[in-house]
């Protein structure tokens, strides 16, 4: 009996119906698409559970073969023959995502070369593969360019620098030296106009000079990290030119031999000035010409901690900013340092009295506050100072209407007083009569001190007290005596409330 008469006949199924289900049983099965790597690196490892992620095998290993081989495929010789590719090249090939690694795309793209291109490619370091591909494709005019491109990555001067491929195939076809000496001061990407080839070619003519084997010995030093031990090719280079009858030890003997004029100079700047930089730009343009040679002469690491130094003044703190550092010379040229060590008096909160002294303040002072540059004033420096830092402080204590403390239950002649026990208030009251109140926030939140605001027919005045009622200060406007009406005003309102006088 036929398939189709036996469904009709056993299971009672219309013709239709039994022709329907036998095309569905028929259909081929078409597998689901796979929409993702992550997808695809999944279906790999089900396929083969020896890839899976404890057995050590990264996904992203497995997900360079996504689009360009079947699961199937991939896992069934093919990623064994790439991952063999990726152990023999890679410096680090159990740590995926190195940076001493290329990606594995980049990996991938150039296992799928020609064998010509793998062997271009064993000869440049893999972190610099990136050169050669470009979109998954390899860049085929690099690849014939590879050998000055290898020769110039695989120097010591081209390890930590991020070049392109046109600029190394440049680099490629200059001497070690020259190419280190080419690289110095390259922080970002380096192509090609980015190099001085003027310089170079300059350089590269001083090197046949009698000069030269000075030249040499400064680009290596140059280049040399000496928070470590003098390499050996350095050492072996001075032994030969006979360098070491200078100063005490090896660095010593170094810079002096580098560079004469400076002889107690470090060997880094040594190096620098026989390469042909200035003092000044030693300084990082902080120092005039003059300055500059003092200061190398007298073998100070720090530019700037030697002109501090130049002002042979006491008491001068650390400074960081060359502006001020100038400013304080003019002041001291222009004969207003005591200016700077007067002692003036200060009334605080709690009636202390304290003498300060500019010049223990001066780390308040910014680059803005001098306004005038080095010819600005000390006191005009000093307001413009405690102008900008009192604008940031005002502004938050403006806003800021929280009670400080519970004030004591004092009668008060309330056409004529009030507590200030807000630091708006407080902020306000300082503002007004311009005096420092606004600064006795945390005399008042902490008990200490008790603050009344007098006001007799637009005399105003401010009155300090403890909080037992003892005038500690009473002040008018700028901190002037108050006006007699007010202190009329105060001794009264003592007299009623039967507290105390003066403390």
């Amino acid at each position: 009996m036929q398939p189709l008469d036996a469904l009709r006949t056993e299971y009672g199924i219309s013709p239709y119906e039994v022709t329907r289900q036998w095309a569905a049983l028929n259909e081929p099965k078409v597998p689901p698409k796979i929409k993702s790597a992550a997808h695809y690196v999944g279906i790999c490892r089900r396929l083969n559970p020896a890839l899976s992620k404890e057995a050590g095998v990264d996904g992203r290993l497995l997900a360079v073969g996504f689009n360009h081989f079947t699961p199937t495929d991939w896992v069934g010789g093919e990623f064994a023959a790439f991952l063999s590719f990726w152990t023999e090249t890679q410096p680090k090939p159990n740590t995926v995502g190195s940076t001493w690694n290329a990606l594995p795309e980049t990996v991938f793209a150039i296992w799928r070369a020609s064998p010509s291109v793998q062997r271009a490619m064993k000869m440049v370091p893999p972190n610099k593969w990136y050169m050669f591909v470009r979109d998954d494709k390899i860049l085929r005019r690099n690849v014939r360019r590879s050998v000055p491109i290898a020769r110039a990555l695989k120097r010591a001067s081209a390890q930590h620098v991020i070049l392109t491929a046109h600029a190394a195939r440049a680099l490629g076809t200059l001497p070690p030296e020259l190419q280190a000496y080419a690289l110095m001061g390259q922080v970002v990407v380096t192509r090609t106009r980015t190099i001085d080839w003027e310089r170079v070619a300059k350089m590269r003519d001083d090197l046949q000079t009698e000069h030269g084997p000075r030249l040499r010995l400064a680009i290596a030093a140059a280049g040399f990290n000496w928070s470590s031990q003098l390499p050996r090719h350095i050492r072996e280079e001075m032994d030969r030119l006979g360098v070491g009858k200078f100063g005490k030890s090896r660095e010593e003997a170094l810079a002096a031999f580098l560079c004469p004029a400076y002889p107690n100079t470090t060997v880094e700047r040594a190096a620098r000035l026989a390469l042909g930089d200035t003092p000044v730009q030693l300084s990082m343009g902080i120092l005039t010409k003059k300055e500059a040679h003092e200061w190398l002469r007298d073998g100070w690491q720090d530019p700037l901690s030697w002109l501090v130094a130049k002002l042979a003044m006491p008491g001068v703190p650390r400074l960081r900013s060359v502006s001020i550092v100038r400013w304080l010379h003019e002041v001291q040229r222009r004969g207003a340092w005591a200016q700077l060590t007067k002692a003036r008096t200060v009334h605080g909160p709690g009636g202390v009295v304290a003498e300060v002294r500019y010049i223990d303040r001066i780390d308040e002072i910014q680059d803005e506050d001098l306004v005038r540059w080095a010819k600005t004033l000390v006191e005009e420096a000093f307001a413009h100072a405690a102008e900008r830092l009192g604008a940031a402080w005002q502004e938050r204590m403006f806003h800021d209407h929280t009670p400080l403390a519970q004030p004591p239950k004092w009668k008060l002649y309330q056409n004529s007083m009030r507590v200030l026990n807000t630091p708006a208030e407080l902020a306000a009251e300082g503002r007004d009569l311009q005096h420092c109140v606004g600064g006795y926030e945390y005399a008042v939140r902490s008990g200490q001190s008790v603050i009344l605001g007098i006001n007799v027919r637009g005399n105003r005045s401010t009155a300090e007290l403890t909080p037992e009622g003892q005038v500690r200060q009473h002040r008018g406007l700028q901190n002037r005596d108050p006006h007699p009406w007010c202190q009329a005003v105060l001794d009264r309102f003592q007299k009623r409330n039967q507290i105390g006088g003066a403390p």
